[in-house]
């Protein structure tokens, strides 16, 4: 069943008062594919871990809003498998969660794609927006709907993400590529004596420390053209570009539900 975008959000973060979640079968409409590229930083990338969402699921307090994320929307059963599958000597080993997974919603990440669930995060078995986003969407459109998710961690949008149309004259790069290389002959020129100057302080330390420190190794900062300097800018909005292209151009290959039913691409998430 259709429902309007705003109230689903508004469901999807509200508690509540539905049992079980409905089925979330793959899309029978013939009707073009909506497609939605996230992109972003580590934000996008996904840093949600399992473990504190599956403490949420025993809160009475918390567990409804949750209903969609568990598998059949069975509280029970879920919080059965994970308390058999912890390893109470191990922190570090994952136990086995039943997460849902919606068939009327494919996500690629990165090499990595099939069926909306848990797992398309930073983390290889966590989550980011990506999961309840699809569920928003899911629930909104009968087509079926594809999200690509092209995100990494560290990078800005006044750097690897600028746009084309953002982009400074080649004059300008030169400018700011020689004033770099100004910076970098100058570094080159005074560090060594600075670790010259470490490297005996540490030697002598050494000779009476339990714990030994290392030397430091003199490595000269390299000089840019232009070129590599003007390449960093834009590399990840270029990335995101081509993970694009390359996922909708074989979308039969790593979507074996396709049914060459075309596509469109209805949103961008930053």
């Amino acid at each position: 069943m259709r429902v309007p975008l705003l109230t689903s959000v508004l469901l999807l973060l509200a508690t509540s008062a539905s049992g079980e979640p409905p089925e979330f079968a793959a899309s029978k409409s013939d009707a073009k594919v909506k497609v939605f590229v996230l992109a972003g930083q580590s934000n996008m990338e996904g840093r949600g871990f399992p473990e504190p969402l599956a403490w949420q699921t025993t809160q009475k307090e918390y567990r409804e809003r949750y209903t969609h994320f568990i598998q059949d929307g069975d509280f029970d059963a879920f919080n059965q498998l994970v308390a058999q599958t912890r390893d109470p000597n191990d922190r570090r080993k994952s136990p086995t969660y039943r997460w849902s997974t919606r068939g009327d919603v494919w996500i690629d990440y990165l090499g990595k794609r099939g069926d909306l669930t848990v797992g398309y995060g930073a983390p290889k078995d966590g989550f980011g927006p990506e999961f309840n986003f699809g569920h928003v969407v899911g629930n909104h459109f009968d087509q079926q709907v594809l999200i690509i998710k092209t995100s990494w961690g560290g990078r800005a949008l006044a750097r690897g993400f600028l746009s084309p149309s953002s982009m400074l004259t080649d004059d300008q790069y030169a400018t700011l590529a020689e004033a770099q290389n100004e910076e970098s002959r100058q570094w080159n020129a005074t560090e060594p004596a600075k670790i010259e100057a470490y490297n005996a302080k540490v030697t002598q330390e050494n000779k009476t420390a339990e714990k030994k420190k290392r030397l430091r190794k003199f490595k000269p900062r390299e000089m840019v053209t232009m070129q590599q300097y003007k390449e960093q800018y834009g590399k990840d909005y270029r990335n995101m570009i081509a993970e694009v292209r390359d996922c909708l151009a074989e979308l039969g290959e790593r979507f074996p539900g396709y049914r060459n039913q075309g596509y469109e691409i209805e949103g961008f998430v930053w």
